[in-house]
């Protein structure tokens, strides 16, 4: 994981919470579901609105087909990413697994702090069956992919990584943050980009998990040029990056 520096990233953790689900396309616009309030007070994020084209995702499965504790024990980091194409149902359990709405109140697959939900999802398609190469930011309230850029940007990051492997991975999996959103709850920096690192961490894992079960493999980069993959993702100022996974099929 790559680290700006020693109070913030390098504080991920990783919380575990599995789920799976399946997923199709279909290109339509879809809007949010409403959001009521707690009882407790709690008033959830507004839910972004994808501006741009969209590639609707079906609804989330409640049931896999291996436990947590299988998950678990068959986890490991792949070495090295090795060629072989996934599915659009992949892909899109992959990315709800780590934003997935899951809860009324706009809760999610993985826990958030003070109900901040400070993280975003990327998702880069190089060879997905059913979804065009090319990058997209997952939206977990409308379960949907918006369309960012198109073209294959695996050659790109492989460059920004010193990773060559990533040519031959079929997608990627980077999860950001905008700390701001944390700040609202925590005024103390340290403490609010600390949250955000610590679920980034719990994401991260999740999808790991649930690539287990759908019998895929992943791999945490190490490191990469910042300056240089903030312009390659198209990710504005105040969004980071803080986990880039490589997927692959063992």
């Amino acid at each position: 994981m790559n680290c700006r520096d020693s109070s913030g990233r390098a504080a991920a953790a990783a919380f575990i919470v599995v789920a799976s689900l399946g997923a199709t396309a279909s290109g339509q616009k879809v809007q949010a579901p409403p959001m009521q309030p707690s009882q407790s007070g709690y008033v959830p994020p507004t839910p972004r609105i994808p501006t741009g084209p969209t590639v609707k995702l079906a609804a989330p499965k409640p049931k896999g087909t291996i436990s947590v504790e299988q998950a678990l024990w068959g986890r490991r980091s792949l070495p090295s990413a090795t060629q072989g194409q996934i599915t659009i149902e992949d892909a899109g359990q992959l990315v709800w697994a780590a934003q997935g709405v899951t809860g009324k109140w706009g809760r999610r697959a993985a826990p958030s702090a003070g109900g901040a939900y400070p993280l975003e999802v990327l998702l880069v398609a190089g060879d997905v069956a059913g979804l065009p190469a090319g990058l997209y930011r997952y939206y977990g309230a409308q379960h949907a992919l918006e369309r960012i850029a198109d073209g294959d940007k695996r050659p790109e990051l492989a460059q920004i990584s010193r990773f060559q492997g990533i040519d031959r991975a079929p997608a990627l999996i980077v999860i950001t943050g905008i700390e701001s959103r944390s700040t609202k709850f925590f005024p103390n920096e340290t403490v609010a980009r600390n949250h955000v690192a610590i679920e980034a961490g719990a994401a991260s894992q999740n999808v790991a998990l649930e690539a287990v079960g759908l019998g895929l493999g992943t791999a945490v980069l190490g490191g990469w040029d910042e300056p240089k993959l903030l312009q390659a993702l198209h990710l504005p100022p105040e969004e980071q990056p803080f986990v880039v996974l490589v997927v692959s099929r063992p």
